[in-house]
């Protein structure tokens, strides 16, 4: 079975659909299999590539029982229907979203030029950009992350947002030694909470990549 006939049958199960109809993205697909742990991504191999049944999966899998390896396959499954993998599965998708990514791009950049030309007269700008000014500011601390997340960030010169958001940042961190998954998750996780979507979408195809 080729790459793309099971990124399809992936696809299939993930959207709970008969056929993908030529929208399934493949890497797109293998990036969110890589992001699973290697029990799941095997029993997925197992018993949707190589047709084997929850019994062989089982076995493959260390001797497990056949309803183990089926709720390994399920929660696998299950990873990857969440939205911020399964996103990156559809091609009419992808394109919807870009498209509307450059439109909206265009409106915020004809605003980020008005408001800064505000700033540059000294004069009042909108409540939500000096917000965003202010946020980008704050300390790291802000963000509520863990003492050892934020010891990382500090040890790594990194004590202010501006200085996270900074294009060198995530290089850095995904460098340093001890900073593993959990620890750049948290920080996905708290930069999106605060609003940082951009920044951590960066992250994550850094982390596709490596």
């Amino acid at each position: 079975m080729t790459d793309n006939e099971y990124a399809s049958i992936i696809y299939c199960r993930v959207f709970n659909v008969k056929s993908d109809g030529g929208d399934v993205y493949t890497r797109g697909i293998f990036n969110a299999l890589a992001s699973l742990d290697s029990m799941e991504q095997a029993a997925l191999e197992s018993y949707y590539r190589h047709g084997k049944t929850f019994l062989q999966t089982g076995m493959i899998l260390g001797g497990l029982k056949s309803e183990t390896a089926r709720r390994t396959i399920n929660r696998a499954l299950l990873k990857l229907r969440h939205p911020s993998k399964n996103r990156w599965f559809s091609v009419k998708a992808i394109i919807d979203r870009y498209d509307e990514v450059q439109k909206n791009s265009n409106e915020i950049i004809n605003d980020l030029y008005d408001q800064i030309d505000q700033l540059s007269k000294g004069l009042p700008v909108k409540h939500q950009f000096q917000s965003f000014l202010d946020s980008r500011k704050a300390d790291i601390i802000d963000l509520g992350l863990t003492t050892r997340v934020y010891n990382h960030l500090l040890d790594a010169g990194i004590n202010t947002i501006e200085a996270l958001l900074k294009p060198g940042s995530i290089d850095i961190l995904m460098k340093r030694r001890h900073f593993g998954e959990s620890s750049y998750r948290e920080v996905i996780n708290k930069m999106r909470k605060n609003g940082f979507d951009e920044w951590a979408d960066r992250f994550n195809e850094k982390e596709n990549k490596t």
